[in-house]
């Protein structure tokens, strides 16, 4: 039989209602959506995207896009930041070859980028964790986060490896030494800090945004290779746990409210 294409199911009762926007990883396309899943906007996009695109609040498109230039192999590459107007024209790019995975922009009209650095070479050693003898050609990679304005200048920066604790952020057993966090998230709180997840640690954090000193940690012995944790209205953390090499019994994925 084939599968019905479109809208499916359908309870009102039960559904947030607003619009949904979502760009397929293996096309050129971002698509918004309504309820009954139609298709009520549609962006042709230079390049297939980066993992994520954020309609902004003046109706403009956020997206990252996979230029294939990234000094990586890893799930996640991206190396340009565009912002589309309504009609798909580009107003704004941003091009960092290290960008992956996801960002953020700011109230004052900059936006925090995530991206990979290599580990100084004398801490490589000292990591604890992950597979032995699989760094990435004798690195391992670690994130950073950046604030940058409209026009490209740094003014905040952060990098996981002045911070990250080489004995206790252990990489996953199970997984290669080739990264030692592969961050997957990155939003700025309404209070300038910055919120996280590192996939490969099983642990979403809170940096402090003027010493870059960890004010929260949370997951490690909960969490298996967990996704896109945000910022609830009653202060709560919301994120997807994949249930990946997670240590409880039964691995599964799930929502949480923490």
């Amino acid at each position: 039989m084939t599968p019905a294409l479109g809208l499916t199911v359908y309870h009102p009762d039960k559904a947030e209602h607003g619009y949904t926007l979502f760009a397929p990883m293996t096309g050129t396309s971002a698509y918004l959506i309504d309820m009954q899943g139609r298709v009520v906007h549609h962006w042709s996009l230079p390049y297939r995207p980066g993992a994520y695109g954020y309609l902004l609040d003046n109706g403009h498109l956020l997206v990252a896009g996979r230029t294939g230039k990234s000094p990586v192999p890893f799930g996640g590459v991206g190396g340009t930041l565009m912002e589309l107007d309504w009609d798909g024209k580009i107003l704004w790019e941003h091009v960092e070859d290290t960008m992956h995975h996801d960002f953020c922009r700011l109230p004052n009209g900059n936006t925090m980028v995530l991206g990979w650095e290599p580990v100084p070479a004398d801490m490589v050693p000292h990591i604890q964790g992950g597979q032995p003898g699989t760094e990435h050609e004798g690195h391992i990679w670690g994130d950073y986060f950046r604030e940058i304005t409209p026009e490209h200048r740094v003014v905040w920066e952060w990098h996981g490896f002045e911070h990250l604790d080489v004995e206790t952020d252990c990489i996953c057993p199970l997984d290669r030494r080739h990264e030692w966090t592969h961050a997957n998230t990155c939003t700025v709180l309404p209070d300038g800090n910055v919120l996280t997840s590192f996939r490969l640690l099983n642990t979403v954090a809170i940096i402090d945004r003027h010493s870059g000193a960890f004010v929260w940690k949370w997951g490690r012995e909960e969490l298996g290779h967990q996704h896109d944790p945000h910022l609830l209205p009653n202060g709560n953390i919301l994120l997807f746990d994949n249930g990946w090499h997670a240590a409880h019994p039964m691995p599964r994925s799930r929502v949480l409210e923490v």
